[in-house]
């Protein structure tokens, strides 16, 4: 399923769940499950909360815009 939001998939590629969240992207499952149906504003909300989650190792890993998650 692609996304129609002007807002890109936070979704590296690095898809492994550690304590309920991405070690990849810092989404938690429920926010991953909630990308595909949400407002750009929830997106943004999002994208806010998972970035304070991210291990200092994955900071500045390339996004893959490919990716639809």
């Amino acid at each position: 399923m692609k996304s129609i939001s002007r807002i890109p998939s936070p979704c590296v590629k690095v898809c492994q769940i550690e304590d309920d969240h991405c070690e990849g992207c810092g989404r938690s499952s429920n926010e991953i499950r909630e990308w595909f149906y949400c407002d750009d504003q929830r997106k943004q909300e999002i994208l806010e909360q998972s970035g304070k989650r991210i291990p200092d190792r994955m900071r500045g890993v390339r996004i893959d815009n490919d990716c639809t998650g």
